[in-house]
């Protein structure tokens, strides 16, 4: 373990202790000292979203993601930021191109989540169809908190087709 491991791991505890500050000064600090590292970023970002500062942790991702390879993961964790945040058509972007890397490096660990995620954002754009065709992604008995609440997959697809005209 090096100095700046030494230095995360002490951040690490503060932030477990809701000792916030002190966490933030020193994700700070090793950001300061490591600028091109993404995991000090990441660390702070997660510490900002826990103090649920969504703007500052969807900032931190997006730094994150200008010095590292592009993660599917940070992605996914920048995308529900923007839901929470109501801002669907970022968090569409993102959970696209969470999809877009998980079948690049055939690694779909995220790509069942960013289909439900997306669906969401679909339907809170308007794009009902489309919300409909990513539930086809999602296993039946999927649901999760996307806030303000638990919504499930039978929640997405009954306001889709509750909202689309009646075919003519």
């Amino acid at each position: 373990m090096n100095d700046s491991d030494d230095e995360f791991e002490q951040a690490l505890k503060f932030s477990d202790g809701k000792n916030y500050l002190d966490a933030l000064r020193l994700y700070s600090d090793l950001i300061e000292k490591y600028p091109t590292d993404p995991k000090g970023y990441r660390k702070r970002s997660h510490l900002y979203a826990k103090m649920e500062l969504w703007e500052e942790a969807a900032q931190d991702i997006g730094h994150a993601l200008s010095f590292g390879p592009k993660e599917p993961c940070d992605f996914f964790t920048r995308g529900r930021m923007y839901l929470r945040m109501n801002k669907a058509k970022q968090a569409y972007e993102d959970l696209t191109k969470t999809i877009e890397l998980g079948n690049c490096y055939d690694d779909h660990y995220y790509t069942e989540m960013a289909h439900f995620f997306r669906a969401e954002c679909l339907l809170r754009l308007g794009r009902l169809s489309e919300a409909l065709a990513d539930c086809e992604h999602v296993r039946e008995d999927m649901k999760t908190f996307i806030y303000p609440s638990v919504r499930s997959k039978a929640d997405i697809v009954r306001e889709a087709r509750y909202r689309l005209p009646p075919d003519r």
